[in-house]
């Protein structure tokens, strides 16, 4: 079987758009492989040299199960006993190895998947340390650089999101890690001040790029669905919606809705996303299950592996500069995936104040 190299062809690449309701949507941002074929062989050690066709490693059953390239990136699953293991690489001619963070390696089920970001385009060598202490070598492991010519990096003063043009991070970014089970309990120093949960932290003003690197799928309990007549929202009250702006408080006080914790499926509540209806003129607008980032700048938020996403929510990035978001998948949102808002008087792209996302 031929290794596959991924290559993200859609980078969120926005100066100015309008967000579009949706209802049980599902959307993702889409990989194409490329493949490619050379020699492979192996030694006692496990080295491997050019690998990318699949190898199995027959050595007192010691596997390396899967492995491949994507832009800026790369990824290894091979079987252990546990998660302690370390990974680390070098850029190929040279000597100086940099060890993955611990959360890049995630175990399940007797196999360990590691993913390394943030590389520079080249060929790269790879060492992979099992728990049981045996080292698998990788050699000439090929990272290629992302696309940075779309429609974000036009008129570009500065890098967009945490990383360099080059694919690796900024010297001056911090990393944060977030799962379902840290969502709203991770904390972040800014400026002295600490902020608690990954809605305060994106919604914080920070002056330092950052980048969120998300580990699994992150959810969030939604409405419970409603019975639509006609032009009217149908409530559990069996009244259609007022004709009137109302908070998420307000929606459940009427009896209009209530939220759905949905514990035997394990999704609770992220905490920080905005529930409201405003009606004026006429009409309504709507934000459920939105997180709304207001002023934020070289901010990174990317999924590590192939299964990271957000789950019912989605975000608005309003008043946003230089912002990345790559490898996720957004799934059964209520409103948006990811949309772009700027001052409700602007009427000009010049004037837009969202952009290079």
């Amino acid at each position: 079987m031929k290794r596959k190299i991924f290559s993200t062809i859609l980078l969120l690449s926005i100066i100015g758009v309008a967000g579009c309701n949706s209802t049980e949507s599902s959307s993702v941002i889409e990989t194409s492989p490329v493949e490619s074929t050379s020699e492979s062989n192996q030694n006692n050690n496990i080295t491997i040299s050019k690998p990318n066709q699949s190898v199995v490693i027959e050595d007192s059953g010691k596997y390396l199960n899967d492995y491949g390239s994507y832009f800026e990136g790369m990824y290894f699953e091979w079987q252990d006993t546990s998660s302690n293991a370390t990974v680390k690489y070098a850029k190929k001619g040279t000597t100086k190895y940099t060890e993955i963070d611990d959360e890049l390696i995630r175990y399940s089920n007797g196999v360990c998947r590691a993913d390394i970001v943030g590389l520079s385009a080249g060929e790269y060598d790879v060492i992979i340390s099992r728990a049981a202490g045996e080292e698998i070598t990788l050699t000439n492991m090929e990272a290629i650089q992302d696309d940075r010519s779309g429609y974000a990096f036009f008129k570009a003063t500065t890098f967009v999101g945490a990383y360099n043009n080059d694919g690796t991070l900024n010297k001056n970014a911090d990393i944060l890690y977030v799962t379902d089970e840290t969502k709203n309990t991770i904390t972040y120093e800014i400026m002295g001040q600490t902020y608690t949960g990954l809605s305060e932290i994106l919604q914080a003003y920070n002056p330092k790029p950052l980048t969120i690197r998300i580990i699994g799928m992150i959810n969030a309990a939604t409405w419970n669905p409603l019975n639509t007549g006609g032009v009217n929202v149908v409530g559990v009250n069996g009244q259609a919606l007022k004709q009137e702006s109302m908070t998420e408080e307000e929606i459940i006080a009427a009896g209009y809705n209530s939220m759905s914790n949905d514990i035997s499926n394990g999704i609770t509540k992220l905490n920080g996303l905005s529930n409201k209806i405003k009606y004026s003129n006429g009409e309504f607008d709507s934000a459920f299950n939105m997180l709304i980032v207001n002023g934020a700048q070289n901010v990174t938020l990317e999924g590590i592996g192939f299964d990271a996403g957000l789950y019912q929510w989605g975000i608005t990035w309003k008043n946003c500069n230089y912002i990345e978001v790559k490898n996720l998948t957004f799934d059964d949102y209520p409103e948006d995936a990811c949309a772009a808002e700027g001052e409700d008087d602007s009427t000009t792209i010049d004037g837009f104040t969202t952009g290079h996302i």
